[in-house]
């Protein structure tokens, strides 16, 4: 008789949630939205899916083994990597040259544009580094409780991260009881169906994010200089999409945006001919969303939207974040024959 990691939880009957205690865990996940506490909400479903990908995986390619150490350190072991890369990711960005290599690049940059944009609008830039300090600093006095507020923030949310993924990688590690009180069997259950919802949205975000990046690859890398025209940072613009693709909504507006400054850099007609793609490739998204995150996660492509919109009236942008998330769950646990396994 072969035996895989989890052994308690596969040899345990399948367990369907009651209604009430569904509703009382989607209750659960609204509140989490009010305080706040999305940003650790997913840090931890993403270690638990992650872990549950590796733990499938070796099942398969190894069925008579156990595996739940093996996944549970590979999966520290990419948690560990991933915080270390974003750290020397923003270390990289500021130790080399810090707030005066920063401000020359952006003197450089209100140079260029300078040259590209007409005369009155021109003529309203900062002329120098000395110029575009003051105006920062003025900018700094008159905003000195929002930039305060925003630091708080990222600081908070860099906290909860980090919770969310220790609680993650807790969660995974526990072995569950044999024979658990009924409530926590349906409350497992429930919190199962989150984690295969949340792999199946991750997995159409990753299919929206390769192609948004290869159309982005083929126009800053292809299209552009073989038409003479060269964008600074273009393969770090092409890499800042990808990863901001799995943002929905904020992440395309800011891979959007950086594209569009870097093109204005060059000139006023590089970045008109941006905007264009840009705008082209938000269409097709649309599209894209509805095709794989609708046919991965059987949610409609109506429903979806209209969650979008209701979420993001209730909770702002982390509720256009959680909408589709959400919703696959909603439909994963509320069907005829809600699917545990993740």
């Amino acid at each position: 008789m072969t035996t895989r990691a989890g052994s308690a939880e596969d040899e345990a009957p399948a367990i369907v949630p009651r209604r009430g205690t569904a509703l009382a865990v989607l209750a659960a996940l609204l509140l989490a939205l009010h305080l706040g506490l999305f940003v650790a909400l997913v840090c931890t479903l993403a270690v638990q899916a992650l872990h549950a990908q590796f733990e499938a995986t070796m099942c398969r390619r190894w069925p008579h083994r156990r595996h739940g150490l093996a996944a549970l350190l590979l999966t520290i072991a990419v948690v560990v990597l991933l915080v270390a890369g974003a750290i020397l990711a923003v270390h990289s960005l500021w130790a080399p040259h810090g707030l005066p290599g920063l401000l020359n690049l952006l003197a450089d940059t209100l140079e260029r544009l300078q040259g590209a944009l007409p005369a009155w609008l021109a003529e309203r830039l900062p002329a120098s580094v000395d110029d575009l300090q003051r105006v920062i600093a003025h900018w700094l006095r008159g905003n000195a409780h929002h930039v305060q507020h925003w630091g708080h923030e990222v600081l908070r949310l860099s906290a909860q991260a980090l919770v969310g993924l220790i609680i993650g990688l807790l969660a995974s590690a526990q072995r569950r009881p044999v024979l658990p009180a009924a409530w926590m069997a349906e409350v497992g259950a429930c919190w199962r169906n989150l984690v295969g919802a949340f792999s199946r949205f991750v997995g159409a975000q990753l299919r929206i994010a390769v192609v948004n990046t290869v159309l982005t690859g083929g126009y800053l890398l292809v299209a552009l200089p073989l038409a003479g025209v060269h964008v600074p940072l273009a393969w770090t613009l092409v890499a800042f999409t990808l990863v901001a693709a799995f943002i929905p909504i904020v992440g395309n507006l800011a891979s959007n945006a950086a594209i569009l400054l870097a093109a204005l850099t060059v000139s006023a007609g590089a970045a008109a001919a941006s905007l264009v793609f840009l705008v082209a490739v938000h269409k097709l998204e649309y599209f894209l969303n509805a095709h794989f995150v609708g046919a991965r996660t059987n949610v409609p492509a109506p429903v979806l939207l209209a969650a979008l919109l209701v979420m993001e009236a209730a909770f702002g942008l982390p509720g256009v974040a959680a909408a589709p998330i959400y919703c696959a769950w909603v439909f994963r646990q509320f069907g005829d024959t809600p699917a545990i396994a993740a």
